[in-house]
């Protein structure tokens, strides 16, 4: 399991343990974290453009987001997330080869 934020202060102290929130955030910003996050705002900055049918650009962005959570679903070894990324990844691939083969 993974470890939770847990705080503690020291007797007669008013700061925190040997554990600083800085030093805990920063643990936390590992490029898995990174990636996750990030493929997080481009897919809603993708699912945006779509919503104001901004055309092609909708699906480049949501082809990098959804390769971006494909990569994260193999980190975590998320079979289930792998899956659905890749398929939905092929999807947008096949969406730009015709709007720019045909």
């Amino acid at each position: 399991m993974e470890e939770r934020f847990v705080y503690t202060e020291d007797v007669g102290s008013s700061t925190l343990s040997s554990r600083t929130i800085f030093q805990v955030v920063m643990q936390k910003l590992n490029a898995e974290f990174i990636l996750e996050w990030a493929s997080t705002v481009i897919l809603l900055a993708g699912v945006a453009l779509t919503s104001f049918n901004i055309f092609p650009l909708n699906l480049w962005v949501c082809l990098a987001a959804n390769a971006g959570w494909a990569v994260v679903g193999i980190v975590w070894k998320k079979w289930s997330l792998l899956i659905v990324q890749v398929v939905v990844t092929i999807i947008y691939v096949a969406g730009i080869w015709k709007h720019y083969m045909m």
